[in-house]
């Protein structure tokens, strides 16, 4: 059975992964510039949007972490 840290953590990085599904979309044409190759800039890009996720998700998020949270230990109960 998964501890309450890990089942925050697994919520957690769920929702972070959500988040930066949504956000890739979000910044798929913005020019970060600076990078003078277009490759280093979509690696730099894809880095940025999955820190900027993460923060979001540690910071409360969208409110999809918790509902995650409530599903796993539901699942836990029924297992057991």
């Amino acid at each position: 059975s998964l501890t309450s840290d890990k089942t925050d953590q697994t919520a957690k990085d769920f929702e972070a992964v959500f988040l930066s599904q949504m956000m890739e979309a979000m910044f798929a044409d913005v020019d970060i510039g600076g990078f003078g190759e277009e490759e280093g800039e979509e690696v730099y890009k894809s880095w940025m949007v999955q820190e900027y996720a993460r923060l979001m998700s540690d910071a409360g998020g969208i409110g999809i972490a918790s509902e995650v949270k409530t599903e796993l230990l539901k699942l836990q109960e029924t297992t057991h």
